[in-house]
């Protein structure tokens, strides 16, 4: 995704934006902080539709086979992040901070990402589902879940409409969102 953007627009937020994201959740879960890796396997193995063969009991991976993997990946974030921080800046310094607006994708494209959408609120939200969990537990959970939500639903209407900004700021307040969710101090989730 980062390629494809970046080779659309040269754009300084948008790097600045993707080096954020990147650097929180490698640095999180690298670290596997307060248990932040464990959770987002176990959220990942909530959030997929596909059953793992490793856990029939609970039809998702299980966290002795993919929590090492998960934080080798996020090592790579953790790293990458703060080098497209600093290339973002120096672009947003240089005046290079990219178009407000992209191009309006066409009809098709946007039922099709209706349909994807729709799909994955279908998946995140349905009975054993990570969003639906997360909801019953209340608190900080429930607004976290309630804020991924909205902010999933903006960036494909505000892609559609052109407006990159829009879609860019959904997506770091996304992003946070499920940072709330791994950082929660609430284990029972998916165990």
């Amino acid at each position: 995704m980062y390629a494809a953007v970046k080779q659309q627009s040269d754009s300084g937020l948008f790097e600045l934006i993707w080096g954020l994201g990147a650097t929180g959740f490698g640095v999180i879960i690298a670290a596997n902080y307060r248990g932040a890796a464990e959770r987002f396997v176990d959220l990942a193995g909530m959030a997929s539709s596909f059953r793992w063969v490793d856990d029939p009991e609970h039809g998702r991976a299980s966290a002795g086979r993919s929590l090492p993997r998960a934080r080798r990946i996020a090592a790579v974030f953790a790293i990458a992040g703060p080098v497209t921080i600093f290339v973002g800046a120096l672009d947003l310094l240089k005046g290079n901070a990219g178009p407000a607006r992209i191009a309006p994708v066409s009809a098709t494209f946007m039922v099709w990402l209706a349909v994807c959408y729709l799909v994955t609120m279908v998946i995140m939200w349905r009975r054993p589902g990570m969003l639906r969990e997360v909801w019953r537990g209340g608190g900080m959970g429930r607004a976290a879940a309630g804020l991924l939500t909205v902010a999933l639903s903006v960036i494909p209407v505000a892609a559609g409409m052109g407006q990159s900004a829009v879609a860019l700021i959904a997506w770091l307040i996304g992003g946070g969102a499920v940072m709330v969710l791994l950082l929660r101090s609430d284990r029972t989730l998916g165990r």
